[in-house]
């Protein structure tokens, strides 16, 4: 047996003692004395038994009872640092509070470029996610931040690296309280493993990996995750997994186990919250989609009379008009895309095609120039980059939507942020992960049929058939839609959440609403979410049938699985 192996015996000093109202047990090591609460490591029919015996082998401290059970107490080598939240369920708040050595922590997003205060910078296992490439055989090929370091798919794909950490979720004896907890290492008997840090031989992996960017498809018939000049795509639900098997060995679409087992306490614990909408709105607008406006090379063709005799203009700027009746507002931060000549297409965006070519710029400043009788606003917008040909009888601007890497300038000041603070047309990054939910993307490793629930964590599996590695969980889907005040926990699969009570509203409990038509086709399970309140983190659909053509977004994952 080796040294690290070895039992070192240790001198019971008490069994018992009450302090401050809590049964503790001391124990002396080497003239150190550990205080082990024994609520955390006796359940209550083991209280009345003795203590035999206690000893420390691999750095962890056992208690040996007088009929023989042993009990892990946890770790007591070193000081374990443990991040968590409570959930006071009663109350239906979605706001958490702070537990453990959480307690008086900040979590700040940033809006475009600004610095913000986020202390899980600095906090295991957050501090350690960070975005690199990946080759097909899951080699990491560099980080973010390296010399040779690119978006643009040469070096593979654009991954998110999550390190494994343990993670406790349990409901305290009344129920009315639920807590989510996080530590380096396994503390005692309720931290565990996420089941996607388990390979399919039971083996720890060190690390996953989840696309930093939804899938563009432009390489045919396989996901990627590229940005720069990529813009993402949808894919019914057999595209998506055939598609992501495409890549190789390992790959596939980002699964449920992925969502609900690493995504969901990660966010939650950093930000206190289950109402992800305060942390992201999300790009969730279907107005957000392109609209063309006219472009104004001056004042009088905006608002005047046009007798400007002016035609065209090389500039970093135009006038535009904002009606009354706007589905949406400009802002700043947001990239736009001009039409230009050829020539003036000279940015690594641009989309040259003559004299019908496209100018992709950033704006840079909005402000308002004049507001007429009716309510109509006037703007002048200053736009990055540079300047383009303006033509006064043709000039046009959309907005440019659903381009991989929208939110990198965010990344360089902050670790999450967004592109507005605000409603409406929000593309953020969460640790890396360009746009998480605002847009419904499936879901690996579950269906829905009847009023059951079927999942599965063998990657094999991942397909459109119910096979037999599929299981039913032990509650039922819900029977209609609604907010959700409930997910569902089956004590054989901790690792799945899926919602079973969907009675609350937009700003309780989890803040997100759920869709299920009850049909009795097979379905399959997407979440994101499609329009302002009906999205967010936390928002699920299991309304679509699996042959659908209708289509929603894809995001590849990469474990070493087998």
């Amino acid at each position: 047996m080796g040294e690290s192996l070895k039992r070192t015996p240790l001198a019971l000093v008490e069994e018992a003692e009450n302090l401050e109202k809590e049964s503790y047990i001391l124990i002396v090591q080497n003239g150190e004395t550990f205080k082990i609460p024994t609520s955390k490591v006796l359940s209550e029919q083991q209280k009345d038994v003795c203590v035999k015996n206690v000893y420390i082998e691999s750095g962890r401290l056992f208690i040996v009872l007088s009929n023989d059970e042993t009990i892990d107490a946890g770790l007591v080598n070193a000081e374990v640092p443990t991040y968590g939240v409570r959930r006071d369920i009663p109350s239906h708040s979605p706001e958490l509070t702070r537990v453990g050595d959480a307690v008086g922590l900040v979590a700040e997003v940033a809006v475009g470029n600004e610095t913000v205060r986020n202390d899980f910078d600095n906090i295991y296992p957050w501090c350690e996610i960070k975005r690199c490439t990946l080759a097909d055989d899951g080699t990491v090929t560099s980080y973010f931040g390296d010399p040779n370091y690119t978006e643009n798919g040469s070096k593979g794909q654009v991954m998110v690296e999550i390190p494994k950490f343990y993670l406790a979720h349990y409901f305290d004896e009344s129920g009315a309280k639920e807590y989510w907890s996080i530590s380096k290492e396994k503390i005692n008997n309720k931290y565990r493993l996420p089941k996607p840090f388990i390979a399919k031989d039971g083996t720890e992996l060190d690390k996953i990996y989840i696309a930093a960017f939804k899938s563009t498809n432009e390489i045919s018939g396989m996901l990627d995750s590229r940005g720069g000049n990529f813009y993402s795509n949808t894919f019914t639900y057999a595209n998506t997994i055939e598609f992501a098997k495409a890549r190789g060995k390992n790959w596939h679409q980002f699964d449920l186990a992925e969502l609900t087992d690493v995504i969901y306490p990660l966010f939650i614990i950093e930000f206190a919250t289950l109402n992800s909408q305060s942390v992201f709105y999300g790009n969730c607008d279907y107005s957000k989609y392109p609209h063309e406006d006219n472009v104004y090379i001056c004042e009088n063709h905006c608002w005047g009379d046009w007798t400007d005799e002016i035609e065209t203009i090389i500039d970093n700027g135009f006038y535009f008009c904002i009606g009354n009746m706007a589905k949406y507002e400009y802002f700043v931060g947001q990239e736009i895309n001009i039409t230009t000549t050829e020539e003036y297409a000279t940015g690594d965006l641009d989309y040259k095609n003559g004299d019908n070519s496209l100018a992709t710029r950033k704006i840079l400043d909005i402000s308002v120039e004049h507001t007429d009788a009716e309510g109509n606003e006037y703007c002048y917008l200053v736009f990055d980059g540079d300047p383009v040909l303006l033509n006064a009888e043709t000039a046009t601007f959309t907005l440019n939507m659903d381009r991989n890497g929208i939110t990198n300038t965010v990344l360089e000041s902050a670790s999450s942020g967004s592109l507005k603070a605000t409603e409406g047309n929000c593309d953020f990054v969460y640790r890396g992960i360009e746009n998480l939910y605002g847009e419904y993307t499936w879901v690996a490793g579950a269906f829905a049929k009847d009023t059951k629930y079927y999942i599965t964590d063998n990657l094999d599996a991942y397909g459109t058939v119910l096979t037999d590695d599929y299981k039913a969980v032990s509650y039922d889907v819900i029977d209609k839609s609604g907010y959700i005040t409930k997910f569902g926990y089956d004590a054989d699969v901790p690792w799945a959440l899926l919602p079973t009570e969907g009675n609350g509203t937009s700003e309780t409990d989890f803040c997100d609403s759920f869709a299920n038509r009850g049909m009795s086709s097979l379905r399959g399970v997407r979440f994101g979410g499609g329009t302002n309140l009906s999205c967010g983190l936390f928002h699920l659909q299991c309304n679509t049938v699996i042959t659908a053509t209708g289509g929603s977004r894809a995001r590849l994952s990469y474990r070493n699985y087998e």
